[in-house]
């Protein structure tokens, strides 16, 4: 950890700010001895930057540091190690919630990359750093370690500190960069596991190969390691072919870390959203519900920093008095509606319609602007009213068990719109030569799901394929299962969309990206049998 003089001098004024007693003791009686007594404190914790100039503020509460306990990347520090733009988690009390001030037991710092710097890209003001993509457009550059407080000041080879958020990529969007002299020890990255291959003992994050055979692993709830799970690397070096070397692999789906009952003020990305019921997403990898009773201020989407106070449930679940966001919600008066069927069976009843709002580079779900969902009537009718009159592009997709979706389905809302979606019953794909959707649009893509196993190449029946967008918004645009001959077939698949294949219930393989024209044949070879 590089602590230098100017941190030093900035941090002073944290402990002039802990001899006042800020928030710390209780309230003492008047001198008539009619004094009100103090209030009981509240358990909260914070998640977010470390922002103020000679105190210690985290998402606008100012903290007493007097008797806190430091931690930087699993090991233990000061409150010097701590600087402007560094992410922390803190835990402590407050007298209110609606306090302006508490009293820190704990903060947490933890780097979401340590490491070397492979491509610096001064056009799109990011890096790629032990293999991950990191975004600089709100970080804070640490001016004596990098003389151009920019991109500009850094390098291929250099040695970098990346405190930040994840967002729904699991891409790092820096708050705080650091530049370390090179041979110093510790390499960390985090991110979601692909391509695990038990058998050697590897997997990937993003695009670095962890070897993970000679390191301590601290599996997720399913008891051992498995592709998706959300996990956090570290390690001293790098072996031959550019893999990090891991000592430590710990599942670690989030860092927003508290007790049941405290509240939480929270600052972060969106990393997951349900579009099955979008009053419930993910900030920071934290699970966040909403109520009647949520004051809201925008909509959460992908690409914006969400806030979000709340008290946390015994389940591990933020329930959110107040969310807010950046992204405002266009007003609109278009109409959107149409029948979902089925070309052998006909009209389709009770079929949730999902959209997504897509702003360009980011979005949100109608469904939470709306407070509510959309579902066929028994006529297999639906009508979507009030959507935004700017000329944005809607991803609208229609799932119900047991039935699919191969083509996707995008709309330019102009004015108001009918549109038709057709799904296929599951079942029809159980055949050698299943029909495809009468409705089927180009760019199509079609191939094969084949198995690699001890016996050779074998094509994989009952595969599940869906295609999401180039921002990970969760929102199903097409899906499909594989036939009895593991073919597959989707259409009107558009440029840039994730492809995800799952294989008993496991992610087997994410292709990305997919779809745009040609239509495009891609076979697909998974690794499912495994020692």
């Amino acid at each position: 950890m590089n602590t230098n003089i100017q941190r030093h001098l900035g941090m002073l004024a944290v402990f002039a700010i802990a001899a006042t007693g800020c928030d710390g003791g209780p309230e003492t009686a008047g001198i008539d001895g009619t004094g009100a007594p103090a209030p009981t404190p509240v358990a909260a914790a914070a998640y977010g930057r470390m922002t103020g100039s000679g105190s210690f503020v985290v998402n606008g509460v100012t903290y007493d540091t007097t008797k806190v306990a430091v931690s930087v990347d699993g090991v233990p520090g000061t409150i010097f190690d701590i600087a402007v733009g560094d992410v922390v988690l803190v835990t402590g009390t407050m007298r209110s919630t609606s306090a302006a001030t508490g009293v820190a037991q704990k903060a947490v710092l933890e780097h979401a990359v340590v490491g070397p710097v492979e491509s610096v890209d001064t056009a799109n003001n990011s890096i790629m750093a032990l293999g991950q993509q990191v975004l600089l457009d709100n970080a804070t550059f640490d001016r004596s370690s990098i003389p151009q407080s920019s991109v500009a000041g850094l390098a291929v080879g250099d040695i970098v500190e990346v405190s930040g958020f994840r967002d729904e990529l699991t891409r790092v969007v820096a708050s705080r960069v650091e530049k370390r002299a090179v041979g110093m020890p510790g390499l960390r990255a985090a991110g979601r596991v692909a391509n695990l291959d038990i058998a050697a003992k590897r997997f990937e994050i993003n695009a670095l190969t962890v070897d993970y055979a000679a390191a301590a692993v601290t599996p997720g709830s399913g008891g051992s390691l498995a592709a998706g799970d959300l996990v956090e690397v570290s390690g001293v070096r790098m072996g031959a072919a550019d893999e990090l070397l891991a000592e430590r692999v710990v599942f670690k789906p989030t860092d927003v870390v508290a007790n049941a009952g405290a509240y939480v003020n929270l600052e972060g990305y969106l990393t997951a959203l349900d579009l099955d019921d979008p009053q419930s997403f993910e900030v920071a990898g934290l699970p966040i519900t909403t109520t009647s009773a949520t004051e809201k201020d925008g909509a959460p989407g992908y690409g914006a920093r969400t806030e979000v106070k709340g008290e946390l449930s015994t389940s591990g679940t933020l329930v959110a008095s107040n969310v807010r966001t950046p992204f405002a919600i266009p007003p609109g008066t278009h109409t959107l509606s149409g029948l979902v069927f089925d070309a052998y069976t006909g009209p389709v009843a009770n079929v949730p319609v999902d959209i997504w709002v897509d702003t360009g580079g980011g979005g949100f779900s109608w469904w939470y602007v709306s407070g509510h969902g959309f579902y066929t009537d028994a006529a297999g009718r639906y009508e979507v009213k009030g959507l935004p009159s700017a000329p944005l592009k809607l991803w609208v997709g229609a799932v119900r068990q047991g039935f699919m979706q191969p083509c996707a389905v995008t709309v330019h809302m102009t004015s108001d719109i009918t549109r038709d979606i057709e799904v296929v019953r599951e079942e029809t794909l159980n055949s050698f030569a299943p029909p495809r959707p009468i409705t089927a649009l180009e760019p199509t893509l079609t191939g094969t799901v084949y198995e690699v196993t001890s016996t050779g190449r074998q094509p994989v029946v009952d595969a599940y394929l869906y295609a999401d967008g180039a921002d990970g918004n969760g929102l199903v645009l097409a899906n499909t299962r594989t036939d009895l001959s593991g073919r597959y077939f989707l259409c009107d698949m558009q440029p840039g969309m994730d492809l995800q294949i799952w294989v008993g219930g496991q992610l087997a393989k994410e292709i990305y990206p997919v779809g745009g024209p040609p239509s495009t044949t891609l076979d697909i070879e998974i690794d499912v049998e495994k020692p």
